[in-house]
């Protein structure tokens, strides 16, 4: 009985391993619809390059989490850095997709350039009590700005 606890606490450590640890690459695709999944460590020269067409989600921007955070005080990661590069916050909300993710958004205009950026909460692995974790990514659409 000893060795199967400590099997089984080994298991639930090197899954849990697993998680944190993972990476998206870039996909190889033309096709401005599809987004390109991209790890958080390309973020900020993805940000610098900034151009129309641009789709890209970050997938391992923060932990699996087990409750949604309050509207009032979650915040945008990739929000942060287009204030930063000097981009106009100009329309926002939240939702949620018909039997789906809960999702906040949020337009951004600079130049000629306008940017959406969305956050997503996806239901990930319902555990023993019926209640479910989810996992949250952000993405980040791109296209040329209508004057």
């Amino acid at each position: 009985m000893k060795y199967l606890k400590i099997i089984f606490f080994i298991c639930v450590l090197s899954s849990c391993n697993h998680r944190q640890q993972r990476e998206y690459f870039l996909l190889d695709t033309t096709e401005e619809s599809i987004p390109k999944y991209v790890s958080v460590k390309s973020l900020d020269k993805i940000l610098k390059e900034l151009s129309e067409n641009n789709n890209f989600v970050f997938t391992d921007m923060y932990p699996v989490i087990d409750t949604l955070p309050i509207i009032e005080n979650d915040i945008f990661l990739l929000a942060d850095h287009l204030d930063k590069l000097g981009f106009e916050w100009i329309d926002g909300g939240w939702g949620n997709h018909d039997n789906g993710a809960r999702f906040r958004y949020r337009v951004y205009i600079k130049d000629n350039l306008k940017c959406e950026i969305y956050k997503i909460y996806q239901t990930n692995k319902m555990h023993a009590d019926g209640y479910y974790d989810m996992i949250v990514y952000e993405q980040i659409k791109c296209s040329k700005c209508e004057k």
